[in-house]
């Protein structure tokens, strides 16, 4: 009984992991994209609006969130199959 409580934990700590890698990814991708966003020129043309500004990171945190979650850039998977050797396999002691 004991062992199989350590085994659930074990699968909610790889799950939490693998959720944090996911997230750790997204905001990656989100900061690329405002990197990326900033190195375009600005036209004095147009005054650009507080609005716009909000808008435009609201949605560049939401396509990360999304590119992220579907296949994303393979960091996420990286991350997860170094961190997770942390994670002990399964616990043979007996307490």
């Amino acid at each position: 009984m004991r062992i199989e409580k350590l085994e659930d934990n074990i699968e909610v700590k790889r799950e939490k992991l693998r959720e944090a890698c996911k997230e750790f990814e997204a905001i990656f991708i989100e900061y690329m994209l405002k990197v990326m966003r900033r190195s375009i020129p600005k036209s004095h043309l147009f005054k650009r609006e507080l609005s716009e500004e909000i808008y435009t990171s609201l949605f560049d945190e939401k396509i990360a969130e999304q590119v992220a979650k579907v296949k994303g850039l393979g960091i996420s998977d990286m991350l997860y199959k170094e961190l997770s050797r942390l994670i002990p396999d399964r616990t043979d002691k007996k307490r």
